[in-house]
């Protein structure tokens, strides 16, 4: 204590008041921004994961012009010119091949995936060739046979 009689060492009343003030101040702001950001994180959760199923359905045309989806397989005439519909996990997916009309053997695929429970939807176009090479793939390289007099010993 000083000579007056009062006791300097601490916060006032108005100190701590002030203070739980401004802290619920950034409380009251910060949470809202968090929620936010949660809701955008699982959105884009969910965007990823429905272009993941699109992507694969893609390479799959691209690499055999079929689609396989549990028992039945879907070949690029299949999808010609119609729409495909079918169920995978939670998503419903909508497969349409159209012919470029410039070019031969040239087709335009569309590939619209619907998550079920939020109706989230996806749609994925692409340009693949038909055109299968004649070779296979045995037949693209040629293999060196070793001797032995290749070896060293």
């Amino acid at each position: 204590m000083n000579g007056n009689g009062i006791d300097k060492n601490g916060f006032t009343l108005i100190e701590v008041l002030i203070s739980l003030l401004i802290l619920g101040l950034i409380v009251i702001v910060t949470i809202p921004i968090l929620f936010q950001i949660n809701k955008l994180n699982l959105m884009l959760t969910k965007q990823y994961d429905i272009s993941r199923v699109a992507q694969k359905y893609i390479e799959e045309l691209k690499s055999s012009n079929l689609i396989i989806h549990g028992d039945r397989i879907y070949s690029l005439d299949d999808l010609l010119n119609k729409e495909t519909k079918f169920f995978i996990d939670q998503y419903e997916v909508k497969i349409r091949a159209e012919e470029v009309i410039e070019q031969e053997n040239f087709f335009r695929i569309d590939i619209e995936l619907r998550d079920i429970k939020s109706s989230y939807k996806y749609i994925l176009s692409s340009y693949i060739s038909s055109i299968k090479d004649t070779y296979s793939s045995t037949e693209c390289y040629y293999e060196f046979p070793i001797n032995s007099k290749d070896i060293i010993k």
